[in-house]
């Protein structure tokens, strides 16, 4: 293969490398669009937002859940620091890692998903905080123990509820789905197949 590093701006190939070498992730899909997430991000964050942005991905990338929760949150925190404020890339990969320590793995991807579009939706870093507020209160309420000590078995609602994010932020004020959320883990935390009917919008 050639090596074509050498024709472009030796300056841009060291600032890039620069930001690798801090991004502490090693999947090797990183490289194919490490240069594009770079660029985009550049635009829109300061210095302090790049380590702390780069810090974030480590972060991310640190929970042993594959390369897609890197990919996302790369992808996707310069658009919702552009409806919010730079605070909220230390804020969401702190909630990865968060979500990662339950039993609740399989949520993060959806949860991730459902951030860039609840910011869009609620344009202000208070409102997206209430989100995940609202979000992780659910989470707590819904996650279940055998015993009664540790949690260890994963809400039941929580992947319906993230997956139906784009319909209730259209349908609801924040306020709306906290209530409606409230309802859904008050009436359902031990009934697993109504909860994911529930929070599905399946049920009546």
């Amino acid at each position: 293969m050639t090596d074509t590093t050498s024709e472009l701006d030796p300056v841009f190939n060291e600032e890039m490398q620069i930001y690798r070498d801090q991004l502490k992730c090693g999947f090797k899909q990183l490289d194919d669009v490490f240069t594009d997430c770079m660029e985009e991000a550049q635009a829109v964050f300061s210095e302090q937002g790049m380590a702390d942005y780069l810090s974030g991905a480590s972060l991310v990338c640190m929970i042993g859940r594959g390369f897609e929760p890197v990919l996302i949150y790369l992808e996707e925190m310069p658009q919702i620091v552009q409806h919010t404020d730079e605070s909220m890339v230390k804020i969401i990969s702190q909630c990865v890692w968060d979500f990662s320590r339950t039993p609740n793995g399989k949520s993060i991807l959806p949860f991730l998903q459902s951030i860039p579009e609840a910011a869009r939706r609620l344009g202000s870093t208070e409102q997206l905080q209430h989100y995940i507020d609202v979000i992780f209160d659910m989470m707590k309420r819904t996650t279940r123990s055998i015993h009664g000590h540790v949690d260890t078995i994963p809400s039941d609602g929580l992947p319906e509820l993230l997956n139906q994010t784009t319909y209730l932020l259209n349908e609801l004020s924040i306020e709306g789905i906290k209530n409606w959320i409230d309802y859904g883990a008050n009436n359902y935390r031990n009934h697993p197949e109504r909860q994911k009917d529930y929070f599905s919008l399946q049920s009546e």
